[in-house]
């Protein structure tokens, strides 16, 4: 999916032969972006431009949700309602989207983001971090508490130490750890995962990486497609807790919080 911010003369006729070679497509690019006055269109507005095989689906074509806002709060009470209302409406367009829409796998996939985002809550990886956290977290960049001291409490010299010379990105000097640091429910990290993200998506986030964290629906879309693309689909229908976790946290962390919340989501989606 693009986005398009619309320009000075643009009609949404225009738009959709620029994008569709078919200017009759401006009802179905009406009806998915929910223009209530198509013909009114504002400088600066911005349109998703969904591939042509989703454009003639709403952004809804479900008669009941995969996920309500009762369920969310049954989940985690903590969550506050206005990060519900940021991203109740993505969450059910995205897990429609990547086939995550059995009890099992809505369970699994809810308990994770929940814990990945803290409720909702952060979209960018806190790279702030005392000496001693920086030891027990990254121990192995730094050679000793003392060198440790140098980066701490500074989160982009951080980003660039940590995640330099790995996931496509340069060395330190490049800037690329801080420039391509985690974003989104599920980290979106490092250079090639960027680049990856991008050419699926059809928007250069390559070069514009604060979008992953600033836009509600792809902060989602990036969690739902490393869902679908590690296979984490086929883990949830095995109820492989420890196995999906391995595979978005790298390790076990928060291992006892997960377990907690998807038991809470089987519970509220029916999973026997």
């Amino acid at each position: 999916m693009k986005k398009y911010f619309v320009k000075p003369g643009d009609t949404l006729s225009a738009i959709a032969k620029r994008f569709y070679n078919k200017a009759s497509k401006w009802k179905e690019l009406a009806i998915f972006n929910k223009l209530q006055e198509p013909d009114r269109l504002s400088v600066g507005e911005t349109l998703f431009i969904p591939e042509n095989d989703h454009l003639n689906q709403p952004k809804h074509t479900r008669s009941i949700p995969l996920v309500t806002r009762s369920q969310l709060k049954y989940i985690q009470p903590d969550i506050l309602d206005n990060d519900i209302n940021r991203y109740l409406d993505p969450l059910n367009q995205m897990m429609d989207r990547y086939d995550i829409t059995s009890s099992i796998r809505k369970a699994h996939f809810l308990a994770q983001v929940l814990e990945e985002s803290m409720c909702f809550r952060y979209t960018e990886e806190n790279l702030y971090y005392s000496p001693s956290r920086l030891m027990q977290i990254f121990g192995h960049h730094f050679g000793s508490l003392s060198e440790a001291k140098s980066y701490a409490e500074n989160p982009i010299k951080t980003a660039n130490r940590v995640y330099a010379n790995r996931l496509g990105n340069g060395d330190e000097t490049t800037g690329d750890g801080w420039r391509y640091r985690g974003r989104g429910l599920i980290q979106l990290t490092g250079k090639n995962n960027y680049k990856a993200f991008t050419l699926h998506s059809g928007s250069n986030f390559l070069n514009a990486p604060d979008g992953v964290s600033n836009d509600p629906l792809i902060a989602v879309q990036v969690a739902t497609w490393y869902w679908k693309l590690e296979g984490l689909n086929a883990l949830s229908d095995n109820d492989d807790l420890i196995g999906i976790t391995k595979r978005i946290n790298g390790g076990l962390n928060g291992l006892d919080k997960r377990r907690k919340l998807c038991e809470k989501a089987k519970h509220v989606m029916g999973v026997n």
